[in-house]
């Protein structure tokens, strides 16, 4: 061949050569395309199957949620009901006192007012107690100074009764072991309303004076009053006991009372017996050797038993009267 042919000859093949080249080139590049296409194809997929389980997983999320919040809603409104229902007794509760037996104490209301409360009896008195709030209730016996607040009157309450004063000096009796109840006026004016089933009755207002001594009938609410000696009925809150021709059962009763003791009487007649003496700061031992002395009737004192381990009062004293 003449150099021109082998030239040309030459100059075909790397044609050729570099064709090849460029359709495998183009082969590849295809092939890079439909991969990357087919990877993000595959990718967006995942993307989406993945955003459809997140839907998925939330919707379900969400319905939980929704039927726990049910109950916690409802635990939250019965918590705040709950703790409003705690205010309101909170804001309405009663302060109680007792004097301890066979002693006296003596305690002061936020009005100032001063109450003494006699051996065993029971005081007791909403909070707050305010001046349009002044009101006491009382089981036993109680001696009252009641401080005067203009336009505020105070209130003493027992089963039976109940006693409107404004500022005064007062003896009230309610135990509820005795059929009537008592109240003796030591300075003042007071307004007397016997209760029935818990009401008091306004028709049957009884209004008493300094001096007066007004019983009351447990049964039907009943007053009749007197006039009386004021010692009598106010020398208690002083450690004395006094008794101007009271009964034998009366008198057994006080000193129950009095020294948180046990009186059996055998024989019903010495409840008809009167009694007329006076005791102060005395002991049980001394009052009962008083009263054999003075009156036709023998009495045997049996004191407390005492637990030997724990030193508390395992059987209560007693004391037992017969007629001489």
């Amino acid at each position: 061949m003449e150099n021109k042919e082998i030239t040309e000859f030459i100059d075909r093949r790397k044609l050729m050569k570099f064709d090849d080249e460029v359709e495998e080139a183009l082969s590849s590049i295809s092939q890079i395309e439909k991969i990357e296409v087919d990877e993000a194809y595959a990718t967006v997929r995942e993307r989406m199957q993945k955003n459809m389980h997140f839907h998925r997983f939330l919707n379900q999320v969400q319905r939980v949620a929704a039927i726990l919040f049910i109950p916690l809603l409802i635990g939250s409104l019965w918590y705040m009901a709950s703790n409003k229902k705690a205010e309101k007794t909170f804001a309405s509760s009663i302060y109680t006192t007792k004097s301890p037996i066979g002693m006296r104490s003596i305690l002061t209301l936020p009005d100032s007012s001063k109450v003494w409360l006699n051996s065993g009896s029971t005081l007791s008195y909403s909070i707050p107690f305010t001046k349009s709030n002044r009101r006491v209730a009382i089981k036993g016996e109680a001696y009252f100074e009641v401080s005067k607040i203009h336009g505020s009157s105070f209130f003493v309450n027992s089963a039976n009764l109940e006693v409107k004063v404004l500022g005064t000096k007062f003896n009230f009796k309610a135990y509820n072991d005795e059929k009537r109840t008592e109240v003796f006026l030591d300075e003042g004016k007071v307004e007397l309303y016997p209760s029935k089933n818990g009401e008091k009755d306004i028709k049957d207002k009884v209004v008493i004076e300094p001096g007066t001594r007004a019983i009351v009938d447990n049964a039907n609410g009943h007053i009749i009053t007197s006039i009386e000696n004021t010692e009598k009925f106010t020398a208690w809150r002083k450690g004395m006991m006094i008794f101007d021709n009271t009964s034998f059962g009366e008198v057994a009763k006080q000193l129950e009372r009095w020294y948180g003791t046990e009186i059996i009487v055998r024989d019903p007649v010495v409840y008809k017996y009167k009694i007329t003496t006076k005791f102060k700061d005395e002991t049980l031992k001394d009052v009962l050797e008083m009263l054999e002395i003075s009156s036709p009737i023998k009495i045997r004192y049996k004191p407390n038993v005492l637990d030997p381990i724990t030193n508390q009062i395992k059987i209560k004293s007693k004391i037992i009267i017969e007629k001489k």
